[in-house]
């Protein structure tokens, strides 16, 4: 349900001035009026309709410009909150709980078995602890990050290579469990959203978010807002087939596979560990496998960036455990593929900023998007 009735005025004018006074606040009623170039009496209206609703609060008195004293607005991080799951494909599940400004008030993390009743039985109890005491009218939604597709029309899952969560009526069943509504997301399209609103992309309007695990995917930002395609697909880069070999990218590109090609050229057995190890110090033969996988990546994201043509491309994922060895060749290579085609401008490359928390944080983000544009 939404937080406010339209009314008289358009959707369109409360979306903008509710953004106004979240990335501006705390702001006068007078300022709203000169930034988004609407009346006084209209933008006194509807900021009491968000004071109403406890989207916006009253903090005080600003500095006199020559007459009174402006009220100052700013949103009320004490009325509602959102909650964001990341879903991963390691047995844990993370999750935030978030007020209106996207800071993170709580986090907590589950472990889960792969089979459904575990997955759902799980969600719910952890959607439980973030949710706490607020009555449930003040979690406005649970955003939850998943490795697949989500089904446009009825907000299922489509399909997921490596969790049994597909075709189960998963969203109903939690709905049903928790009393709050349930919006699935796409993992890495959750990530980036997160990671353009407070994160390393958050000065860009267009992104190329990448994530990596037991797969490779891709979040697309474009004018600030997450590109999914026509069926909730865009991004899978990670399972086109590269150079000519049968396996998809994102199994060559697996840590795992990586720690498997290690030891078989060092002709002895290897833990992840003692693969990341030898990488640190700086072991030619495992030096040189990862950043030939370094490459590979580089090399696949070409394709986008010259498709995409975006501001900058962020780099999140596991990928980022294996540090300056993977990175460094990665954004180098990058950058001598595609500077010299965009005309001098040059493509932001970096790592995410946000943590392990960050795709979580990215489930969160997409419900404050829809309290945002007032659903």
């Amino acid at each position: 349900m939404p937080l406010i009735s339209p009314k008289n005025d358009s959707i369109g004018s409360r979306r903008h001035l509710l953004a106004l006074i979240r990335d501006f606040g705390p702001i006068s009623r007078a300022t709203l009026a000169v930034r988004s170039d609407m009346t006084r009496p209209t933008v006194s209206a509807i900021v009491s309709e968000f004071i109403e609703a406890g989207l916006v609060r009253e903090i005080g008195k600003g500095e006199s410009t020559g007459g009174k004293r402006p009220i100052l607005l700013q949103l009320d991080d004490s009325r509602h909150f959102t909650i964001g799951i990341d879903l991963g494909e390691n047995f844990v599940i993370r999750g935030v709980r978030c007020d209106l400004t996207g800071r993170i008030r709580q986090s907590a993390v589950l472990e889960y078995q792969n089979n459904y009743e575990s997955i759902r039985d799980v969600l719910a109890e952890l959607i439980r602890q973030l949710a706490g005491r607020h009555a449930r009218n003040r979690i406005r939604g649970v955003g939850i990050a998943v490795s697949g597709t989500i089904h446009t029309e009825t907000g299922e899952i489509r399909d997921s290579e490596t969790l049994d969560i597909v075709g189960k009526g998963m969203k109903n069943e939690l709905e049903e469990l928790t009393g709050i509504p349930i919006c699935f997301e796409n993992r890495a399209s959750s990530a980036a959203l997160a990671e353009s609103m407070y994160g390393a992309g958050k000065h860009f309007r267009n992104l190329l978010y990448l994530t990596s695990g037991c797969g490779i995917g891709a979040g697309i930002v474009v004018d600030c807002k997450v590109f999914r395609g026509s069926h909730g697909a865009a991004g899978e880069i990670g399972s086109l087939p590269y150079n000519n070999d049968p396996e998809p990218l994102q199994s060559q590109l697996q840590v795992s596979r990586l720690t498997e090609e290690a030891a078989r050229l060092l002709r002895r057995p290897l833990t992840y560990h003692e693969f990341l190890q030898l990488l640190r110090a700086n072991d030619p033969k495992v030096t040189q496998l990862v950043t030939g996988a370094a490459r590979k990546l580089a090399d696949a994201v070409r394709i986008a960036v010259a498709l995409l043509d975006p501001e900058a491309v962020v780099l999140g994922g596991q990928l980022l455990e294996l540090g300056s060895p993977f990175f460094d060749p990665f954004r180098a290579c990058l950058e001598t593929q595609t500077n010299s085609v965009r005309s001098g401008r040059k493509l932001a490359i970096s790592p995410s900023a946000l943590g392990e928390f960050g795709v979580a944080h990215g489930g969160a983000t997409v419900i404050l998007e829809q309290v945002f544009q007032l659903y």
